[in-house]
């Protein structure tokens, strides 16, 4: 949990922040949810947790695959009803070592590489006007990593 919480703040400091590099291919959305589609038009979403100004859903049709990487799980995260973040848990460095593959391949090289304290490691993607950001982060310790997509 408290790498989860430490990339959660990592990413949000670096989407207010300005960066010279964009990543290419921006995404408007993930597997198949625009980003601001509104949670009352979607099917097949489950209630999962209410955050401080947010609800998180998950979906039972979500693949299990981010490329070649294996992940855990997929939250949604809609805040007034919109959709503006991903949040997804995945374990092992083999998966994360596919995942910077995956995202380099898909978007480029990374805005910022090492974006995070020792022992966590992890890049991190934003589009030119800092509208999207990707986190990648791993933590070798806990074995444990995350993905962060947040929509600004």
């Amino acid at each position: 949990m408290k790498v989860i919480r430490f990339l959660l703040c990592v990413t949000f400091v670096l989407v207010l922040s300005k960066s010279a590099f964009a990543f290419q291919n921006e995404p408007d959305g993930f597997r198949g949810i625009k980003w601001g589609e509104k949670i009352d038009k979607l099917k097949g979403m489950t209630f999962v947790e209410k955050g401080v100004d947010t609800d998180l859903y998950e979906r039972n049709t979500d693949g299990r695959h981010i490329g070649d990487a294996i992940v855990k799980k997929t939250r949604y995260v809609f805040k007034d009803g919109a959709f503006v973040m991903v949040h997804i848990e995945y374990e092992g460095e083999s998966n994360f070592k596919k995942l910077i593959k995956y995202f380099s391949k898909e978007h480029g090289s990374p805005t910022v590489k090492d974006v995070f304290q020792y022992p966590e490691k992890g890049s991190l993607w934003q589009s030119s006007n800092n509208s999207l950001s990707i986190a990648v982060g791993y933590n070798p310790t806990t074995k444990k990593g995350v993905i962060v997509y947040v929509k600004k």
